[in-house]
């Protein structure tokens, strides 16, 4: 039984995540791969090459997500320090509450950012 509590806590996750680098490194891999036959064809044929062919998007993530997040580890921290067991150990308790009300104030502060900053895209639009 002790066999199975090691495969579930360590050798499965560790899995996982080989197995989620490899699948996103393959996927890069392929992209780039296109994109480098897709310039030997062109040069083939004579073609011009588009400048910005190889400058990866910069990917925009919304602050709502920084918000869960933010919220998400506030709230795993605090229940690891407790160990969700309310044992009354008053040094741990308020060292989560701390560390929880730190995670859900920058949380809010990802969510402001996000409204101001979605208005005044609206606001420059609008011009």
């Amino acid at each position: 039984m002790e066999g199975l509590a090691i495969i579930g806590c360590f050798i499965i996750p560790a899995v996982t995540a080989i197995i989620i680098v490899w699948l996103t490194l393959n996927a890069k891999n392929k992209r780039y791969q296109l994109k480098a036959d897709l310039v030997a064809k062109a040069l083939e044929k004579g073609q011009p090459i588009p400048a910005d062919l190889f400058i990866e998007p910069k990917k925009v993530r919304s602050k709502l997500s920084s918000w869960f997040i933010g919220l998400a580890v506030g709230i795993v921290i605090a229940w690891l320090l407790t160990k969700g067991d309310g044992s009354g150990n008053e040094q741990n308790d308020f060292l989560a509450l701390s560390l929880f009300f730190v995670s859900l104030f920058i949380s809010i502060a990802y969510v402001i950012i996000h409204f101001i900053e979605k208005r005044k895209a609206s606001n420059e639009n609008a011009k």
